[in-house]
C-alpha cells in the first residue's frame, strides 16, 4: 500500500509585510507550502473560498479585522473550526488568553523560526 507524504500547508496572517515575508520564506526553506495574507479579511476570504491549509499562523493585532476576530470566525465556521492556529505577536502578556480560546501555540515576535516550524509539524491536522 502506497501512502503520500503530506506536504504541511499554512495560511500565514500577518499585516507587516517585512515579518510575513521572513516567516514566508523561511517556512518555505523548510519545505512547507505557504499562502500569504496581509489582513484577517483577506484570510477569511481565501479559507471561505476552499484554501484548505493543515495550520494557520495569525499575528493578534493587525488593522481591520484582527487575529482575535479572524480566531473567533475561524471557531464558528464548521468547516473551518478544526484548522488549528498557531498565534505569532508581540504582545506575550495575552499567551494564556490566546491558548484558553484555542491556539495551539503562542510564539513572540519576533519568533524562534525553528519553533515555528515544530509548532507546524506538531499541529498540523493531517500529521
Amino acid at each position: 500500500m502506497h501512502m503520500e507524504s503530506h506536504t504541511h500547508a499554512v495560511l500565514l496572517v500577518d499585516d507587516d509585510a517585512e515579518s510575513r515575508a521572513a516567516m514566508a520564506f523561511y517556512l518555505e526553506s523548510q519545505g512547507l507550502t505557504v499562502t500569504e495574507s496581509g489582513d484577517g479579511d483577506d484570510a477569511l476570504t481565501r479559507l471561505r473560498g476552499g484554501l484548505d491549509p493543515c495550520t494557520v499562523i495569525l499575528d493578534a493585532h493587525m488593522p481591520g479585522m484582527d487575529g482575535w476576530q479572524l480566531l473567533s470566525r475561524l471557531r464558528t465556521a464548521p468547516r473551518l473550526a478544526g484548522i488549528p492556529a498557531i498565534m505569532v505577536s508581540g504582545y506575550p502578556a495575552v499567551t494564556g488568553l490566546a491558548l484558553r480560546l484555542g491556539v495551539r501555540a503562542y510564539l513572540t515576535k519576533p519568533p524562534d523560526l525553528e519553533a515555528l516550524t515544530a509548532a507546524v509539524h506538531e499541529h498540523c491536522r493531517r500529521k
